[in-house]
């Protein structure tokens, strides 16, 4: 129980740090004037992870164990890391190119 209780205090203090600046990235994102609809969206999402998530993983633990869940779970977060770096990969691209643009143009 005890592993359990500082598992919530350290997800607790992760979503403290994260989820303020979600809305940020999503207004940095947006295109002009549609900077509302996109925190929607994405406040949206996460209400609707929120709900889903606990439901799907008890449906998924009662059905086939702890092991299958974890595994899910590792597979999610092996998609999000591969996905987070192909757009890190394509961003840090477009800065350099821009960067290179702006040094030739001086």
């Amino acid at each position: 129980y005890m592993a359990f209780v500082v598992a919530m205090i350290i997800i607790t203090i992760g979503e403290m740090f994260v989820w303020p600046a979600v809305p940020t990235v999503a207004n940095q994102l947006a295109p002009k004037g549609r900077e509302g609809f996109y925190q929607g969206i994405v406040n949206s999402t996460a209400t609707g992870g929120r709900m889903l998530g606990p439901l799907m993983g008890g449906v998924l633990v009662d059905l086939s164990g702890m092991e299958m869940l974890f595994g899910v779970l590792m597979s999610f977060m092996l998609v999000a890391i591969f996905t987070t770096s192909i757009y890190d990969k394509k961003l840090k691209v477009s800065t350099t190119s821009v960067q290179e643009l702006s040094k030739s143009a001086s």
